[in-house]
């Protein structure tokens, strides 16, 4: 009974993995490029003295979260945050940008 008893765990197991790569193929992987393209437009769009003191947190229900190393870089990406927020919705209409919030850490 032991035996029988492993190998029902062995099948669990391996179903587990299963579930996992297909979260990582329909979710994750999704997600993970669609970020990259955005980080790829954030740092073209930025000076890069802007982008090399930020980065991208988060992006959730059209709200962009960034993070700005320092407060005067906050202020800075304030200052230009609609201009931002119009050439990203320009080259990542898919994202439905709608938001961009600067946050220090």
């Amino acid at each position: 009974m032991k035996k029988a008893n492993r190998v029902s765990r062995l099948d669990k197991a391996q179903k587990l993995g299963d579930v996992v790569n297909e979260l990582m193929q329909a979710q994750i992987k999704p997600r993970h490029t669609r970020f990259r393209r955005l980080e790829h437009h954030w740092s073209n769009i930025l000076p890069s003295e802007l982008a090399d003191h930020s980065r991208i947190e988060d992006i959730s229900s059209g709200r962009l979260l960034v993070k700005a190393d320092a407060p005067s870089y906050k202020y800075e990406l304030q200052l230009c945050s609609e201009d931002i927020l119009r050439q990203l919705q320009s080259r990542c209409s898919a994202l439905r940008i709608k938001e961009i919030k600067i946050i220090v850490g």
